[in-house]
């Protein structure tokens, strides 16, 4: 079973498409798209608690974290 992490949707895209046997002709389009900081600039310490304990699998699966980058592979896998 394989996730794919959104802020690599593009190559998530060509990925599933290629998996299905068909061509992707088009690019996916984007709205709002402008530059922002790391997600981690957005959160005190509060709240970063509040997150890494409620979320603490989703943080692990996909590699997030508030000190470190995210992993460029737009698949992630894992387990049942």
């Amino acid at each position: 079973k394989n996730l794919f992490r959104f802020e690599n949707l593009d190559r998530a895209a060509v990925r599933i498409c290629a998996d299905l046997g068909i061509s992707q002709e088009t690019t996916l389009p984007k709205v709002n798209d402008y530059p922002r900081d790391h997600y981690s600039t957005y959160y005190d310490d509060e709240s970063r608690a509040i997150v890494e304990t409620i979320y603490k699998r989703d943080l692990e699966a996909f590699g997030y974290g508030f000190n470190v980058g995210c992993d460029s592979n737009p698949v992630v896998s894992v387990s049942s």
